[in-house]
């Protein structure tokens, strides 16, 4: 992700990767979830409310923060890092090598 990334940057206990069209939410730890947004149009906006919104209120939609974040999706972190970078660049709408996801 570091690689495809126009900024990133380190929050709480987590990374957010800034791509050309989303954010990505990463946690580098096997069994958690890595969460895509939508690129915002004002990323200050989209990071003040990102910093008081727990990942349960996204996953929840509490308050329609979700939606306010756009929310794209999340997907797990297990042990085949190529088929989830894979799934995660998809929710990015980022070109992804399927051949390359298959052996890891």
């Amino acid at each position: 992700l570091r690689k495809r990334a126009v900024a990133w940057f380190l929050f709480r206990e987590e990374f957010l990767f800034v791509l050309p069209g989303a954010i990505i939410s990463e946690i580098p730890m096997p069994g958690h979830a890595t969460y895509v947004f939508a690129l915002p149009s004002d990323r200050e906006t989209f990071l003040r409310l990102y910093e008081r919104t727990s990942r349960n209120e996204i996953r929840q939609n509490a308050g329609n923060v979700a939606s306010e974040l756009g929310f794209v999706g999340r997907v797990v972190r297990g042990r085949k890092r190529k088929r989830w970078l894979a799934e995660v660049l998809k929710l990015a709408g980022e070109q992804v090598n399927y051949l390359d996801a298959v052996e890891d």
